[in-house]
């Protein structure tokens, strides 16, 4: 089994935000959508992946939003949890122990992957 974990609390601190409108770096539109979008449909596209967790800060209101058909459509695949941490590290660290509570078995692989390098 394979689940996609992808931290995307971070504010985009070396991607200067100051330059695109104050706005986290996985949020910077690329062909129509966010590259959080790009990422997250292309996990969602391949077929080993029985989940793709994407894991928010606490206090993101962009996600649900740019997120909201894909959830919708992949109901049953796509989680969104907003447990993010002060840093990529501990954000994956997060997602993790929301999977570890789900329980899963010894062939079970998680891979992460970045929101914003669709």
């Amino acid at each position: 089994m394979h689940i996609a974990l992808v931290p995307a609390a971070g504010i985009g601190q070396r991607f200067n935000i100051h330059t695109v409108n104050q706005r986290p770096k996985q949020y910077t539109h690329l062909n129509e959508k966010t590259m959080l979008e790009h990422t997250v449909q292309a996990l969602l596209n391949f077929s080993d992946f029985v989940q793709v967790l994407v894991v928010v800060s606490l206090t993101d209101t962009d996600a649900a939003y740019y997120l909201s058909d894909l959830l919708k459509q992949y109901s049953d695949r796509l989680i969104l949890s907003f447990v993010g941490g002060e840093t990529r590290a501990a954000t994956v660290s997060n997602g993790l122990k929301v999977l570890i509570k789900q329980g899963f078995d010894d062939n079970t692989w998680i891979w992460v992957h970045d929101a914003a390098r669709p």
